[in-house]
């Protein structure tokens, strides 16, 4: 019985691999930058993941996908002067 959960399971990931094997070439095709194609990839899908398939749209200034810094502004007169 084990060493066909075994059996079973290294056929399972074979076969995994095998259906992932066209994503490789169209990687390969598309992307100039591989780290970045991929990376891009998986920040898109971690964003989907995080607000439930409905994230918000990119607001206008951001930088690859980050919000913008906001710079909080010192106070015009000193505290406790």
């Amino acid at each position: 019985m084990f060493r066909f959960v075994i059996a079973q399971s290294r056929l399972r990931y074979i076969d995994q691999r095998a259906a992932l094997l066209p994503t490789d070439k169209i990687i390969e095709e598309g992307a100039l930058d591989k780290y970045a194609y991929i990376r891009d990839a998986y920040l898109q899908h971690r964003r989907n993941a995080v607000y439930d398939g409905n994230p918000p749209r990119d607001m206008e200034g951001t930088t690859n996908g980050k919000a913008p810094v906001e710079l909080k502004s010192s106070p015009e007169k000193p505290v406790g002067r």
